[in-house]
């Protein structure tokens, strides 16, 4: 059942990131959109496919941006 829900998340171009961790939620994942509307959209997307229960919008209070670079 994780795995499908997983696929689901992951078929989503808006998600960036998807992890298994443990406790519960244990599948976090992170969403990239134009704007709250539409990363709204997306997560109801998520849950409505999913069935699983509900996605639990957790917003970041910082943001990182990762530079990867060969040396």
């Amino acid at each position: 059942a994780v795995k499908e829900a997983a696929s689901l998340i992951n078929s989503s171009p808006e998600v960036t990131r998807n992890c298994l961790r443990d406790g519960s939620p244990n599948l976090w994942f992170t969403v990239m959109a134009e704007s709250k509307t539409a990363m709204g959209k997306v997560i109801a997307e998520i849950e409505t496919k999913a069935m699983r229960g509900p996605v639990r919008a957790i917003p970041a209070i910082m943001m990182f941006r990762v530079k990867a670079g060969v040396k």
